[in-house]
């Protein structure tokens, strides 16, 4: 749940920043590749 949590502050800081929110995203995304519930965040994430 720890990760979960901590994607959502990722989250809400990029919506603060719209010029660095996609770069921030996509390198999350590339990390959370690595994850095995890579598949459920990038589902969440659509979802926002």
């Amino acid at each position: 749940m720890e990760t979960l949590s901590t994607w959502h502050k990722i989250f809400f800081q990029t919506s603060r920043m719209p010029k660095n929110s996609m770069k921030i995203v996509l390198s999350a995304k590339k990390k959370l590749i690595r994850n095995k519930n890579a598949d459920y965040f990038l589902r969440v994430n659509v979802a926002m």
